[in-house]
């Protein structure tokens, strides 16, 4: 990529693989190239490297290995995630200025830009999505706060391929075609009204990295509670290592106790047939992710 020396180049070197934890990291790359009209370069793991595979906002997207983020020669690199063995990582490469939390390590080097996620009281309660922002206001506070409340963080969504959309919109409007005995060929999301409106409610019932989380009984619950409404389908997104697992106990939930909604859950996980590793998911619509709610 030509260098473009009036123009910060500005990477992240994105070290988290789940697709959750990947997701989060949406805003704050929108953020980033609205603020700083930068070049915007993500280092990322093959989960991360899959969404970003048609998004506009985003230059480029390269492996997370220090050859590529040395063959870069970034002005700033943000740091995702905390560890000393990451910020050992970030200072081993050619970067000029490193952002990341305050640590140890990091509070001593004359190259890192640290933000107090573990002393500062303001960030006791931030969130990733918060916590990464913070980290983009740290490459110049004045700049990011005259310009953040004039961006629309909504934009920040995740693209994909005509390909993909098509055959996700397909997959959807046959499901809901069956729940609601509409007719598989019509089109669902354009509804005059004759039925009652529909929600697709996404439930993601297991978090690596989220420290509070229900259990698998309370998933149940709540996949029951919004499959009872006569306006939602749940849509349960499982992984291949717990998909045997989850469907076993719903059959066991729903044996016990009269699953108001288990006659109208859209899907378990993905086909047996079309199971991937996390490393390979391909990027679904992103209008799934909006507020886990879409309306069809």
């Amino acid at each position: 990529m030509a260098r473009d020396k009036a123009r910060l180049r500005i990477g992240v070197i994105f070290i988290q693989n789940a697709l959750g934890e990947c997701v989060i990291g949406f805003e704050s790359f929108y953020a980033i190239k609205a603020i700083y009209d930068c070049e915007l370069i993500v280092f990322a793991k093959p989960t991360m490297q899959n969404l970003l595979r048609h998004c506009e906002f985003v230059d480029e997207v390269r492996e997370c290995t220090k050859e590529d983020i040395d063959a870069v020669r970034c002005d700033y690199v943000i740091l995702s995630n905390a560890k000393t063995i990451f910020i050992n990582f970030a200072l081993s490469t050619n970067a000029r200025k490193i952002i990341c939390a305050t640590k140890f390590r990091s509070l001593f080097s004359l190259r890192c830009r640290t933000v107090p996620i573990y002393m500062g009281k303001r960030y006791y309660h931030y969130d990733e999505r918060q916590i990464l922002l913070a980290y983009a206001r740290a490459i110049d506070p004045k700049r990011y706060d005259e310009r953040i409340g004039n961006i629309d963080l909504t934009n920040a969504k995740i693209a994909c391929g005509s390909e993909r959309e098509e055959k996700a919109q397909k997959f959807l409007a046959a499901e809901l075609a069956k729940r609601v005995k509409l007719d598989s060929s019509r089109d669902v999301s354009k509804d005059s009204g004759k039925n009652p409106a529909r929600y697709l409610v996404m439930i993601n019932p297991f978090n690596n990295a989220c420290p509070y989380s229900l259990s698998l009984h309370g998933f149940l619950r709540l996949i029951d509670k919004v499959a009872s409404r006569c306006d939602c389908i749940p849509l349960v997104i499982t992984f291949e290592k717990v998909h045997a697992r989850f469907v076993e106990a719903l059959a066991q939930y729903c044996s016990k106790r009269y699953c108001g909604g288990s006659q109208t859950i859209a899907k378990i996980a993905t086909s047996q047939a079309e199971q991937t590793s996390t490393h390979n998911i391909a990027p679904p619509p992103y209008k799934l992710f909006e507020f886990y709610r879409a309306r069809f």
